[in-house]
């Protein structure tokens, strides 16, 4: 059969544009040394397969019909629903559903559903803590690892962060999914969550669509060879009065993890308890009358794109 037209990937496209941030980078520093410290790390939490959700109503989809794209088997399985064949929903960042797609188990554009991850180990850093290393090598524009945790309404993100600090954990993991919701990974996640900042990294956050709900993916912003580090940009804001110490390394970097903006988690708490003593007196003087939500005193400020690298939320982490 004839080879099909190239269609370029939108996304490899876009990384190539806006990828050239004036970042130099040297040969990438491989920690092949250090030991594999993957059954340690996953004894500090509980291992999710998928997402789970607070509520039904959570990590949906905005309007989104099952999707079907053009593809077939013209070009045989090497062309199903790759980035070279132009597959409309892989281009648009929706993936094919088992049930829809014309080609079947030769779909390439199912990694979600399939848990189709790179190969990867987790180890200890003498700065950083956990991370991960790629065990193989890593194409550009390849999927990594899906972000996994338990999805959360803004209510919940506000009273898990004074709760975590009441209880002297040292790592948060967040990362917004969309308006209000987020991925909470600190207590229930995938081994995803120990992907290290940088701030030039070799990794990029995406958001996907798969059937009726949002979900967000780590790929590769480039080339990567087996035994570096994965990385990508946190994005984050500060938590505390002090800023944290970044420990990426590269030519670039700020010094500093997250953006300019702090939230001093004391007063944060202080916030909270306020609203429950006016929640509870407002529901006992106004049986049915509004709630006051949590949602006014917001913690995330920054969610600008910067390289293609940065997520459309943002993973909160003390270092």
């Amino acid at each position: 059969s004839a080879r099909p037209p190239f269609f370029p990937s939108t996304r490899s496209a876009v990384a190539a544009a806006m990828g050239q941030d004036g970042a130099t980078r040297a040969m990438p520093s491989l920690m092949s040394h250090l030991p594999d410290a993957t059954t340690e790390a996953l004894s500090t939490f509980e291992e999710l397969p998928d997402c789970t959700y607070e509520t039904s109503r959570l990590g949906r989809t905005r309007g989104q019909d099952d999707p079907a794209c053009e593809c077939t088997m013209e070009h045989g399985p090497a062309y199903a629903c790759t980035d070279e064949s132009g597959c409309i929903n892989r281009l648009t960042q929706v993936e094919c559903l088992r049930d829809v797609c014309r080609c079947g188990e030769h779909c390439a554009n199912q990694r979600f559903q399939r848990h189709a991850y790179a190969h990867v180990d987790i180890i200890k850093t003498p700065e950083k803590g956990f991370g991960i290393r790629a065990c193989s090598d890593i194409e550009r524009d390849e999927f990594v690892f899906e972000y996994i945790g338990e999805i959360i309404t803004h209510d919940t993100f506000m009273r898990r962060m004074a709760q975590y600090k009441e209880e002297h954990l040292v790592h948060f993991y967040f990362m917004m999914l969309q308006r209000d919701e987020y991925i909470d990974a600190t207590k229930k996640g995938a081994r995803s969550r120990f992907m290290n900042h940088s701030c030039n990294p070799n990794c990029y956050v995406s958001k996907w669509h798969v059937g009726r709900h949002v979900r967000m993916g780590i790929f590769a912003k480039r080339a990567i060879r087996a035994g570096e580090e994965l990385s990508f940009n946190y994005n984050a804001d500060r938590y505390g009065n002090d800023p944290q110490p970044c420990y990426c390394g590269e030519p670039n970097c700020v010094g500093t993890i997250g953006g300019r903006t702090q939230t001093d988690v004391v007063t944060m708490v202080r916030k909270i308890s306020e609203l429950r003593i006016l929640r509870e007196e407002r529901s006992v003087a106004e049986v049915g009358a509004p709630v006051l939500v949590v949602s006014q005193f917001t913690l995330y400020a920054n969610t600008a794109h910067d390289g293609g690298a940065r997520p459309e939320g943002y993973r909160a982490q003390e270092r």
